[in-house]
């Protein structure tokens, strides 16, 4: 089951898009994408969670399509907004 989270971009797009690619390249996940739309696969110790987002405007709307079963959406969600806090 995918979910979508909507996340209020405070910084440049092109920086924190940056910013971010480093992050899941260097944690051994995939990123591709660019200012506009994207998809990602981030690894974790139980699984990969992936997904895509879209950027209109400073908002950034980010679906997970897939995720490992036993982690709660909430979590993920949770994880997602402290590690776009630290970038």
């Amino acid at each position: 089951m995918s979910f979508k989270i909507n996340v209020l971009i405070k910084h440049d797009v092109e920086s924190l898009i940056v910013k971010i690619r480093d992050w899941i390249q260097q944690s051994g996940g995939d990123f591709s994408g660019d200012t506009e739309k994207g998809s990602i696969a981030v690894k974790t110790a139980i699984g990969m969670v992936k997904g895509h987002y879209i950027v209109n405007g400073n908002e950034c709307v980010l679906e997970i399509t897939d995720k490992p079963f036993i982690v709660p959406q909430g979590i993920i969600e949770s994880q997602i907004r402290e590690a776009l806090e630290r970038v």
